[in-house]
Parts: structure tokens; C-alpha cells; sequence
């Protein structure tokens, strides 16, 4: 099994399918920000805990580690939260929240400081999609329930963010749909990021076969939720996520008869989901005026292009 991947800096615009062959290295996360040795190192071990949902310590019994030791590092993922943001100032804390690199580092910064802050907010989302009661549980099957328009708004997103970037416990791991659903609906770009480093997090299972299962369950949520967004952005990201997916050996697994470079096809050809005209078509056109575009990039969006319904 490939060690740990900690991070992802994402960088809005065309990213070559040449770099799929680097998504296997470990790396440190890196970024505009300077960070003191102890804010560092926590930052460090929550991005360790996140990965460890589809990646656990060479030599773990898999049987031993799924669900039970994988629930209780979600309530450390909690508290090592909150002792991150009592390490960090204002000025940190206001850097992370405006920062426009993709620094994943940021991200988990700007959701410690709003988890201490308000962490009313995680009750209100996990006893409103995760403890309904089940009536008739062994008769009917208990659905998660999708967000509502209150709930889908720009003040719960990083509570929705902490929700799947921690490590699952028995309430996040059912309202998991909700979650990436609710991320869609609010659309903020400042969430594309994260939603990278979890596409990436969740190939560690996919090529290990670790909880594959949920892992290309997990991808492909991710790809329904980059083309809500219909912009650049998005399209940079998507493109990432399929150069992540071609580092997987052959045969490349499947979710539901494709591929996940097959579903993005799909999504950016508006064939599954609520169509709307197709809003992707101008953001690809713009993306191939690019000349630093790479040639497999520019076939790829030219390929999706082409057979765009007019």
C-alpha cells in the first residue's frame, strides 16, 4: 500500500492528466501561509486521522480497524479541532478564512476556528440527519435525509466540511449524501479544494481495496458535486480528480459501469443529473482558449465538447 498522501494544493485552471503519475508521491502540505511548529504538527496529525478513513497503518488488521476504531478517531479528529484553534491568532484564523490558494492546510484552520466557535452547529446538522428516530427499522429501510434550504447555506458550510473531512463516525458516515449534497447547493469555490483532497483521500481505497466500495461512492458524489458548480474552478478540479483516478493500476474499478473518468464525461456532458441547457459548454470553450492547456487535457475537453447536445 502507497504511504499517506497528507495533501493537495489546488490551484483553479488546467491541471495535465501528466501529473496522475505524481499523485502517489507523498507530500507535505505547502502554501502562502507560515505556520509556528505546534500549529504545524496538529495540522499534520488531523490530516494523518482524515487520510486514515481509507488508509490505515500498514499492518493493521483491516477487520480490527473498520467501524469501531475508525468512529472513535472521528471524536479525536474533534478535539485535536479545538486544540488547534486555541494555538492560532486572529491573523492566522482571518489568512485561512480569505485564502484563495487551496491550501488545505487553510481549510482545516478556518473549520477548527468555526467548530470552537459555534459548535452548536455540528449538534443541529447530526440530530437533524442522524438521530431521526427509525421507525420500524427492521421493516423499512431508514433513508438519510437531503439538506433543506436552511440548512443549505453559507454558515453551515464548514460544519458540512468538518463532517467529511473527519474521519466517519456512525452519525457522518449515514448523512455522508447530505453533507456532499449540501456542499453543492451553496457553492461556495472556497470548498473545491477540500473536496480534491477527499476525492484524493479516498483513492488510497480504491487502490488498496480498502473500503473500495464506499471509496468510488465517495468519488463519484464528489464529481455530482463539482458539476453543480459549472465554472472553472470546478472544471480544474474535475480535471485533477481524473488525473488522480489514472493512478490506479488496470483494471480500473468501476461504480455503477463506469469508470470516474467515464462519469465525469457524463456529468460534463450534462447525460445524468438535472440538465439546464448545458452551462458547461462556455466554460470548456474557455478553458481550451488556454494555449498552456496540455494536449491531453485539450483532447479530453475537446472529446467532452464534441459530443455536447447543441
Amino acid at each position: 500500500m502507497s504511504r499517506i498522501i497528507l495533501t493537495v494544493l489546488f490551484i483553479a485552471g488546467h491541471v495535465s492528466f501528466a501529473t496522475a503519475h505524481e499523485e502517489g508521491r507523498p507530500t507535505m502540505p505547502t502554501g502562502t501561509i507560515s505556520l509556528s511548529p505546534g500549529v504545524k504538527t496538529a495540522v499534520e496529525e488531523l490530516l494523518l486521522l482524515s487520510q486514515r478513513e481509507f488508509d490505515p497503518p500498514p499492518g493493521e488488521a483491516w477487520g480490527a480497524f473498520f467501524p469501531k476504531d475508525l468512529y472513535e478517531l472521528h471524536g479525536k479528529f474533534l478535539d485535536l479541532l479545538k486544540a488547534l484553534d486555541r494555538q492560532v491568532d486572529e491573523d492566522l484564523v482571518r489568512r485561512s478564512v480569505h485564502d484563495t490558494t487551496g491550501d488545505i492546510r487553510c481549510r482545516l484552520i478556518a473549520i477548527a476556528h468555526d467548530f470552537s466557535l459555534r459548535p452548536e452547529r455540528y449538534e443541529e446538522l447530526v440530530d437533524s440527519y442522524a438521530r431521526r428516530p427509525r421507525r420500524n427499522a427492521a421493516i423499512h429501510v431508514h433513508r438519510p435525509p437531503m439538506p433543506t434550504p436552511q440548512d443549505s447555506v453559507e454558515k453551515y458550510r464548514l460544519t458540512w466540511e468538518l463532517l467529511l473531512v473527519a474521519p466517519c463516525s456512525n452519525d457522518s458516515l449515514f448523512m455522508r449524501p447530505a453533507c456532499f449534497k449540501a456542499i453543492g447547493i451553496i457553492r461556495n469555490d472556497s470548498s473545491i479544494p477540500l473536496l480534491v483532497h477527499l476525492y484524493r483521500r479516498a483513492n488510497a481505497g480504491v487502490k488498496s481495496g480498502f473500503r473500495r466500495g464506499q471509496a468510488l461512492d465517495e468519488q463519484l458524489r464528489i464529481i455530482e458535486s463539482l458539476h453543480v458548480y459549472r465554472n472553472s474552478s470546478a472544471l480544474g478540479a474535475m480535471l485533477r480528480c481524473v488525473a488522480i483516478s489514472e493512478n490506479v493500476p488496470a483494471p480500473v474499478p468501476k461504480a455503477s459501469q463506469f469508470t470516474m473518468k467515464e462519469w465525469t464525461i457524463r456529468y460534463l456532458r450534462d447525460e445524468v443529473g438535472v440538465t439546464d441547457g448545458n452551462r458547461w459548454r462556455p466554460v470548456i470553450q474557455k478553458a481550451l482558449e488556454d494555449k498552456d492547456l496540455s494536449n491531453a487535457d485539450r483532447a479530453f475537453l475537446e472529446n467532452v465538447l464534441n459530443k455536447l447536445p447543441s
